[in-house]
């Protein structure tokens, strides 16, 4: 194992955001619904600046479409690392 001391910071970063995420956990089941149309005004927002074309961005979209439909089976609770809405 490498001991260096980039490596020893990471692993303890690693370690509080897994506690963080464990401990912030919540009942509330994630609504996918406006984490897809963040992602989709990001990507029209990357491709109207030009940074994104036209069909690279359709294929992004259909990743999230895919994505979305993986994870909506899943069980997933809101957490504060991932933004949780604030009541």
């Amino acid at each position: 194992m490498d001991e260096s001391p980039l490596f020893s910071r990471l692993e303890t970063l690693a370690a509080f955001l897994a506690r963080l995420h464990q401990k912030t956990a919540t009942s509330h089941p994630v609504d996918w619904q406006p984490v897809c149309a963040y992602y989709h005004k990001v990507l029209f927002q990357l491709e109207g600046e030009g940074l994104v074309s036209a069909e690279r961005k359709q294929k992004l979209m259909d990743l999230i479409s895919l994505w979305r439909n993986r994870l909506g089976d899943c069980q997933t609770f809101q957490v504060l690392v991932h933004g949780m809405p604030l009541p």
